[in-house]
């Protein structure tokens, strides 16, 4: 089983698969931080709108 390992570029698929988890899971952070931010300052800006109109 070693020697399928090493033809494979040494790493196993358990490890492959846990990389591309971590890679998907900063993947979709960075993307819902983005998307929270521009969520956020929409609702602060209806808020001052609000506040401004009234």
């Amino acid at each position: 089983m070693a020697w399928r390992a090493k033809l494979s570029g040494g790493r196993s698929v358990k490890t492959r698969l846990r990389w591309f988890w971590v890679a998907l899971g900063a993947f979709l952070a960075i993307i819902g931080e983005e998307f929270l931010r521009k969520l956020l300052a929409l609702s602060l800006w209806r808020f001052s709108v609000e506040l401004l109109s009234a």
